[in-house]
């Protein structure tokens, strides 16, 4: 390991924050081999006193590990190194510094073609819905062109394609002559498992980028909602909140990896299980779509399940909802119970909706743009060393603002 006295000096100099230089010093521990697959780590507790740090920083430090596979969490027993945890193909890099990763000395030599798959949202009346993963597809087709590329575009979501898989997709890609693909259509980890296991004859790489670690494919790009969740309870515990309640008036995948990084953040944090609360109503989601405006739908359940619940008063001072759709339904349900946000209670959400910055809301903003960029980067390796197996996970940004800044 890092000696504490190189530990100490970064932190003086600011090279690097602390829990990234931890972070990378026990990859390194498992890459090196002096932890094994199958080799149990020392509690936070004992690593928080060999690094001289508090807990919250090694659990910082520790959560990307756990990500992507390098490390697996058993129960109660412990944090053990993965079987799958020794891969010399997944690399740590920094994008806004690395030159393996800049694109403008890419694909200079020959124009290259890359094929995007992803699915544009339409409610019942035919009229366009918002779609998360808009700015996705406008970083990858801005880094593209960059590169002196060019992109062609399939929309699942349009009729003449609304009943193709994604391997039709991507044969239809390659019949057009491109190099690569990115695909952008994302589903619940399963689906998306059997989803590019159908496109294993595909003859161009293809990179996934989305919200679900697909950990049976080679190529991902993604980011970590328990991640997201853990510095969104850890922010309002910052904040002073000890009674925190996780919001949702519906349930899905993302939903209940939200709801176990705000677990995780409370134990790293030492804080008693009774003081965390959750209100997830047992309604899945994406069936209700078809029926209506994905916004819409989720305003509408969020906003009942919220009614409902603060009938008995309000339940904590610290609310973490499920994403910024729940936690303006919630607002508004507060609102119209006589508490005011901020004052009252501190709120966040995720996704940082347009809306959210009227409201004043405090979010977690995805690396969707950031996204688009490295697949990109990805996808041109990949073009030139089809055996590559790499999966980065993006860090999420915190966006201060009223909703739990003004709280104390």
């Amino acid at each position: 390991m890092t000696t504490m006295s190189g530990i100490a000096e970064a932190r003086k100099f600011g090279a690097i924050p602390i829990y990234e230089r931890i972070q990378k010093d026990l990859r390194a521990s498992v890459r090196s081999g002096e932890w094994r697959a199958g080799v149990m780590l020392p509690s936070r507790k004992a690593l928080a006193r060999t690094y001289g740090v508090d807990v919250n920083t090694i659990q910082r430090a520790i959560a990307p590990l756990l990500n992507d596979a390098t490390l697996r969490a058993d129960g109660g027993r412990g944090t053990f190194v993965s079987a799958c945890g020794n891969h010399p193909t997944q690399r740590d890099f920094r994008p806004e510094t690395d030159k393996r990763w800049d694109l403008g000395n890419i694909g200079r030599s020959r124009m290259i073609t890359v094929g995007i798959i992803w699915k544009t949202d339409k409610a019942t009346d035919g009229k366009a819905s918002p779609n998360f993963w808009a700015p996705v597809v406008g970083g990858i087709e801005r880094a593209v062109s960059r590169a002196h590329g060019m992109s062609r575009n399939l929309d699942l979501g349009r009729p003449n394609n609304a009943k193709m898989t994604l391997e039709e997709a991507a044969g239809s890609l390659v019949d057009q002559g491109v190099d690569g693909i990115i695909s952008v259509v994302d589903r619940s980890p399963q689906e998306m498992e059997e989803l590019l296991d159908s496109t294993s004859s595909i003859p161009v790489p293809i990179v996934h980028a989305g919200g679900t670690l697909t950990r049976n494919y080679g190529l991902n790009v993604y980011f970590s909602n328990v991640d997201a969740g853990y510095h969104a309870a850890a922010h309002l515990i910052d904040r002073g909140c000890r009674e925190v309640l996780f919001f949702a008036g519906y349930t899905t995948a993302w939903v209940q990896q939200r709801a176990q990084g705000v677990h995780e953040a409370f134990s790293a944090a030492g804080l008693s299980r009774d003081n965390l609360q959750r209100s997830i109503a047992q309604i899945d989601l994406y069936p209700l779509l078809a029926g209506g405006r994905l916004d819409m739908v989720q305003m509408q359940l969020g906003y009942e399940a919220a009614s409902n619940l603060l009938r008995k008063g309000l339940p904590a001072t610290g609310i973490v909802a499920a994403n910024d759709y729940n936690a303006h339904s919630f607002m508004k349900a507060a609102k119209k119970a006589g508490y005011r946000s901020g004052v009252d209670y501190a709120i966040i959400g995720f996704d940082d909706f347009p809306e959210s910055r009227t409201l004043g809301l405090t979010t977690v903003h995805p690396p969707l743009d950031a996204m688009g960029r490295e697949a990109v980067a990805m996808l041109f390796r990949a073009i030139d060393d089809p055996r590559l197996t790499l999966r980065t996970c993006l860090p999420s940004d915190l966006i201060a603002r009223e909703s739990t800044m003004a709280f104390a």
